[in-house]
């Protein structure tokens, strides 16, 4: 609920609900969630507070090192991020299968090393294609107006 909240701009419902979230279940990814909310909604101390945590608890358990790289992106920290993004490569995270179509990304899809990822992972044969909207549904698509489908280059 909280992600929801955050990718809507609506921050201190987001925060509320991924602190909450925290509170009743010290899964790494929830925390990680906390801190990528505290980061886009300008919470900054709170968020490199957070990180530190969730890179404490990578050291005694399995933390999701792309969900690592995504906080340090919203931090701007894109040096920090593609660390996390190699490790997550090379410990063969399955999240990375989400790195052509996470609107998170946005802000590194044009940096080399981006790009770079995507081969390493096997994504770069597929594009990104600008998902509209159905008559059906009024709804805007979500990650800054962006939504994604696979397709395979032709």
């Amino acid at each position: 609920m909280g992600m929801a909240y955050a990718m809507k701009g609506q921050f201190a419902e987001a925060i509320s609900a991924c602190e909450k979230s925290v509170q009743v279940d010290d899964s790494p990814m929830l925390l990680s969630g906390l801190a990528y909310t505290y980061a886009i909604a300008g919470k900054r101390r709170e968020a490199e507070q957070t990180v530190q945590k969730l890179e404490g608890v990578a050291k005694k358990r399995y933390v999701c090192s792309y969900e690592i790289a995504l906080v340090y992106i919203a931090l701007g920290q894109k040096d920090l991020a593609f660390r996390w993004f190699q490790k997550s490569l090379d410990d063969r995270s399955d999240c990375l299968v989400w790195l052509k179509v996470d609107p998170r990304l946005d802000a590194v899809r044009e940096d080399r090393r981006f790009q770079e990822l995507m081969k390493q992972v096997g994504t770069s044969k597929f594009k990104a294609v600008s998902h509209q909207p159905s008559a059906v549904s009024n709804h805007p698509p979500l990650g800054a107006g962006r939504c994604y489908k696979l397709s395979a280059d032709t």
